[in-house]
This record gives structure tokens, sequence and C-alpha cells, in this order.
């Protein structure tokens, strides 16, 4: 009977040790994106990791686990599959899956990622949570406003006429047509490539992309429009978060604003160090548009703005209340 007795106990002692041998276990999370290392949306992610890994004092380890080279598959769509954990992704990459959201990339002419990111927090958590109810959204953020980066100087309107112009975007290309100009959708890595190979005669993008991209020895004019920014959301499989102990949900959620406003300011930081860079180490020239193209932009970005709507039988929210919303942040 004793012998019965001293094998039930060790059982019972073999198995709470198992129990907490799981517990004490390091939660291993993996993300996908779909930038490069150096684009301003990867950096934030390994800020985002270290931050995590920090607060919670080493139970969880952020993994990236991007392919090399990196999937044509949008990360948001391998999270859906159950694939990853966590997705960094450009909304506008998901029209019809963002269509609230994506609402920020029209083109309001933000000031800068600041103003962009908080306008986006702002959208998001009063008309847009919908959009991400079979995920658990981490954080929100835009990229800098885009601007004229060219091989010739973009003073005037005519200068837009016909001009090949790269963009990041496919979202940007329907407002790059309106301008006259032939867009050519262009990654940012290949930016150089197409210019040198005559492709294209300037890109559309944030400034950030003249030193991340090395368009300097080629580009010898910025032109400031501050047109569109790109809104990035950072999700996690529900399911996989339900997962997770409490106090660590409670850590990830918690990061929500403060991520944001950190990547904001890393990538505004980063604008401004371009173009120092780009002035003082290249020479390169900072144009103001001439008032026929500042009006032919103006007009163009009312009339994009003016063309949206929403469903708004279906999202709960009339284009109105989200158009104001938005406009709040520029006046």
């Amino acid at each position: 009977m004793k012998h019965i007795q001293y094998i039930f106990i060790s059982v019972i002692i073999l198995l709470c040790t198992s129990c907490s041998e799981k517990k004490d276990q390091t939660i291993i999370l993996k993300y996908i994106r779909s930038a490069a290392v150096s684009h301003f949306s990867s950096q934030q992610m390994q800020h985002w990791s270290t931050e995590v890994e920090q607060r919670t004092a080493g139970r969880v380890k952020i993994i990236d686990a991007s392919p090399a080279p990196l999937s044509a598959k949008n990360p948001y769509d391998s999270l859906i599959a159950g694939t990853t954990d966590i997705a960094i992704f450009c909304t506008t990459d998901k029209p019809d899956r963002f269509p609230v959201t994506n609402s920020i990339a029209l083109p309001f002419g933000f000031a800068d990622a600041k103003t962009a990111s908080a306008a986006m927090r702002d959208l998001v958590l009063k008309y847009a949570q919908e959009e991400f109810s079979n995920t658990t959204l981490l954080t929100v953020f835009t990229g800098a406003p885009s601007n004229f980066i060219s091989i010739k100087p973009i003073k005037y309107a005519s200068d837009l006429k016909n001009i090949s112009l790269g963009i990041p975007k496919e979202s940007t290309r329907k407002i790059a047509k309106e301008w006259g100009t032939k867009p050519l959708l262009t990654a940012g890595a290949d930016m150089t490539e197409a210019m040198e190979k005559g492709r294209i005669e300037g890109v559309f993008t944030s400034l950030a992309a003249i030193r991340e991209n090395n368009l300097a020895p080629n580009c010898k004019f910025i032109t400031l429009t501050n047109q569109i920014v790109s809104p990035f959301a950072v999700v996690m499989n529900q399911n996989r978060f339900t997962q997770l102990p409490a106090d660590i949900q409670k850590i990830l959620q918690g990061l929500f604003v403060e991520q944001s406003e950190w990547t904001a300011e890393y990538i505004d930081r980063q604008v401004q160090e371009s173009v120092k860079w780009a002035v003082t180490e290249h020479n390169m020239q900072i144009i103001h548009p001439a008032q026929r193209l500042s009006t032919k932009l103006n007009k163009t970005a009312s009339n994009s703005i003016g063309l949206w709507a929403i469903n708004e039988s279906q999202y709960g929210v009339s284009t109105e209340e989200i158009l104001a919303t938005l406009q709040d942040y520029i006046n």
C-alpha cells in the first residue's frame, strides 16, 4: 500500500514539475514583413521586438521569420492562413479589405508622419476596428508624406507632363496619371537601377528614400508637396493571441500608441537626416512648386477626396464623418 502511495505521490510531483516547466518555457512569436530590413516599417518591428522581450523579462522571444528573398505573398494573407503569428503590412495593398483604414492614404497633405499617424490611430479606433476583427491589432502608423525626387527640376505644371515617374504603391497610380505623368510601379530597392537604365526620370515617395535607396547620385532635385502617406498595420493571429497569458496580452496591447508614436518620430527623423545628407553631401536642390503646379496638385487632391465614399450601410459610419475626422489633423 505504501508502495502504491509512493508511486502516486511521485506521479503528482512529476506532473506538477512538467506543468511548471511548460509554464516557464519561452514563448516564441514569429513575424513576417514585406519590406527590406532597412525600411522604416521593418526597423520599427525590431524596436517593437526588443520592447516586448524586455517588458516580458525574456518570457517572449520575437523572431523575424520573413523569407529570403521576400515573398510576393502579402504577410496579411500568411497571418490569416495561420503560417505566421504576426504580420506587418501596408493596408493599401489590401484595398477591398481595409477601405475605411485606407482613407488615410487620400491626398490630405499631412505635414509629417507624426500628424498622419495620430490621425490614423484616431480613424481606426473610431471607425475601422471591424476591418481588423479577425486579428488582434497591435499598432498602426504611416510613412512620411510623399514628395517628388527627380533627375530634372519639377517646378511648373508642365514639368510633370509625360514624365516617367516611379511610384512604390499601386494606390498612387490613379492620381499620378491625373497629374499627367507616366507612373511606373517601382519598389524602393529598384528605383536607382530604374533611373540608371532610363526607365524613370524621378520618383514620388518619402524623402527618406533619398538616403535609404541612394537616389542622390542620380537625382538632383526635391520638390516639396507632402501629398500622400502610406498606412501600415501590425496584426497578430487572433487564435495565437488568445493562447498567450493575460499579462503578456496586456503588454502587447499596451504598446499600441507608444509604438505608433515611436515609429512616426523615427521616420520623420529619417526624413530630416536624409534631406540634410542630400543637400550637404550631394548638392541636391529643394524646390517649392510654382503657383500653377501647386494649384494643379491641390485641385487633383481635392477631387480625389471629394470622389471618395464609403458604403455607409455596411460600415455604420458616414463618409462625411470619416473625412471630417481626418481633416481635423490638417486644419
